[in-house]
């Protein structure tokens, strides 16, 4: 036999023997267990108050917002209104604030957001058909009452107050105006941060809109309506994220 033949039939031979050390099972210990999965997306929930409209009624022009939380301190608190103190010669009475609660009720925190949309006019809204008396002031015309045209949604008109209470009386959290707070309002703490609401819990700060009419709004808005929406929008804590539309 050649020395080439030998060589063929030794690698030849090589390659049978690690084929059939490669063909060995060892018996290793191993084990296996199994675990159920479930993946379950959190729930972003919020509700406000007792989902009731929120009205306010007999608006007048102030002098200052100093004027306003003024009168809202005398007037509007929970002791004031629990002891049926109320101004005089208004009729009705006026309404310049009203409180709401935001619950959420998640399973996430959440950033909070106010924003103010138009509402549609209801069909049988009228108002006053205030007209000028030729001298200077204004009457009521003929006919007594027309259609409303929404024409108290005008800002620097209509002032628009976010408020907080404070062992039970009116703090100011912000000034908005009735464009600033279309565009949206993300609730911030006393420190400038956003405000969290955590899963299963309430606004512990009761949060109130106050109104009233700038001292510069003329005879032209007697009488008028605006009506519209009050969104409370919620938003997940994360970095990055945002409230819809």
């Amino acid at each position: 036999m050649t020395s080439k033949k030998k060589i063929t039939l030794s690698v030849i031979g090589i390659l049978v023997i690690l084929a059939m050390m490669l063909g060995i099972t060892y018996a290793w210990f191993t084990d296996v267990e199994t675990i159920g999965t479930k993946f379950e997306a959190g729930v972003l929930d919020i509700t406000v108050g007792d989902d009731v409209e929120l009205t306010f009624e007999n608006l007048r022009p102030m002098a200052s917002e100093d004027a306003f939380m003024n009168w809202i301190n005398t007037y509007e608190t929970d002791a004031a209104l629990s002891s049926s103190y109320a101004p005089e010669g208004y009729d009705p009475t006026p309404v310049y604030v009203q409180e709401f609660t935001i619950n959420n009720e998640g399973t996430l925190p959440v950033n909070l957001k106010l924003a103010l949309v138009d509402a549609e006019v209801p069909a049988d809204c009228k108002i006053p058909n205030i007209v000028s008396n030729g001298v200077g002031g204004v009457k009521v015309g003929t006919p007594e009452e027309i259609d409303c045209d929404n024409g108290l949604g005008v800002d620097g008109v209509l002032e628009l107050v976010l408020l907080k209470k404070v062992d039970g009386a009116w703090e100011k959290v912000t000034t908005l105006g009735v464009e600033a707070l279309k565009e949206g309002y993300i609730v911030l703490d006393g420190e400038g941060n956003e405000v969290v609401l955590p899963a299963g819990e309430s606004t512990t700060t009761s949060y109130a809109l106050g109104a009233y009419l700038n001292a510069d709004a003329g005879n032209e808005y007697q009488g008028k309506h605006y009506h519209a929406t009050l969104k409370v929008l919620a938003a997940q804590t994360d970095e990055g994220a945002t409230f819809a539309a």
